[in-house]
């Protein structure tokens, strides 16, 4: 399947507008669900914080990237020893799912930095979010 650049510019603004003013992003251990249909079930929530702006700092026709997010703290599950977050996804303010995505420290749709280890009360830096059109 081929798209045109407005096509694809508009899915991004679509995502924007599916999870709305202060959507949430999640990071979550274990394996995503395989559908968006599909509950959470033994993951755990390590992050969950508001986004307070736009959802995109910048689009194109090919991607869509969000403002890095410094100072996140993880959730008391996370424990002093950690745990390795491994997706995320935007939600709506009610929790709603509707984007789905890998993090890892390095080669994933979201990265994180200090890495993808994350433990309670420590703060690691969502520093890029970066989908692309056939996402």
């Amino acid at each position: 399947m081929f798209k045109s650049d407005d096509i694809k510019t508009g899915i991004f603004a679509a995502y924007a507008t599916a999870v709305g003013t202060n959507g949430l992003v999640r990071l979550y251990d274990g394996a995503r669900p395989a559908t968006m249909a599909t509950a959470i079930t033994t993951q755990n929530l390590l992050y969950e914080g508001a986004i307070t702006g736009a959802l995109w700092a910048s689009t194109t026709a090919a991607t869509a990237t969000m403002d890095p997010v410094p100072d996140a703290v993880g959730t008391a599950i996370c424990t002093a020893v950690g745990k390795t977050a491994t997706w995320g996804c935007l939600c709506t303010s009610a929790g709603v799912r509707k984007v789905d995505f890998t993090v890892a420290a390095t080669g994933a749709e979201m990265n994180l930095t200090p890495d993808a280890l994350i433990k309670t009360g420590q703060t690691f830096t969502m520093s890029s979010l970066v989908l692309n059109s056939t996402n």
